[in-house]
Formats: structure tokens, sequence, C-alpha cells
């Protein structure tokens, strides 16, 4: 798979059977509730959160900043005090990446079920 991108912020086309998802969840026990169901349902991998490194409060102002060829990093500071960006921070706290990888195109539609199904069972919509 080819890779391209300036750094920091490398893309790259997803196979039809891959599908990558970041989740956010209104609790902490919403979150380690889907956890626990993705796992017992052994759908997916449950990866890092992929703006650790940036911190919790500063990932959505990250984002705007790697989204944006017009800003740096030097403007985050200014960013951060937008009060859309705080409050998008406080709604996307809690959250992982998650990949679904089918071994056919029904196996990737039953996983994708099943993850809506779990999502929708922790107060998480499509």
């Amino acid at each position: 798979m080819p890779v391209v991108g300036t750094v920091p912020a490398y893309r790259t086309e997803l196979p039809d059977n891959f599908k990558a998802y970041t989740l956010a969840f209104p609790t902490w026990q919403a979150y380690g509730d889907a956890c626990y169901k993705i796992f017992n349902a052994d759908i997916g991998y449950i990866v890092h959160k992929q703006f650790n490194f940036l911190g919790r409060e500063l990932k959505v102002g990250a984002m705007k900043i790697l989204t944006d060829p017009d800003k740096t990093l030097c403007d985050l500071e200014e960013i951060l005090k937008d009060p859309e960006i705080q409050k998008q921070t406080e709604e996307v706290k809690r959250d992982f990446e998650i990949v679904l990888v089918g071994m056919t195109a029904l196996d990737i539609e039953w996983q994708e079920k099943a993850l809506n199904t779990i999502l929708a069972g922790t107060g998480v919509g499509n």
C-alpha cells in the first residue's frame, strides 16, 4: 500500500476488507463496556489512542492544525481558546481506534453490524 502525505499527516488507502474508526464514549463505563464486548465478539483490533502523545486536552486542536494547511503549532494556543474546540475536546476525551479486518465482504459486513450493536448498547450512536 502506498503511503502519502507530509510529516506527520501520513495517509493510505485501506483495502475493502479493512475498516478503521475512532470511537468516542460518553463515560468511562461505556468505554470499558465497549472494550469488553468487542473482545467477547471476537471482532476488530483496538489500538492506541492516536493523539496520546499530544494529550487529551490537545487532540482536537492538533487535528485542526493537521487538517488545515494554513495552521501551525504556533496557532495551537489560540485554537484551544475556541469554545467549539473546547466542547469537542470534552466530547471525545474517552476514545480509542479500532480496525476491523474481514476475510470476505460478508465477514466485514457482519463485523460492522456487530460493532454498531455494541456501540448502541454503550450509548454511542452511529
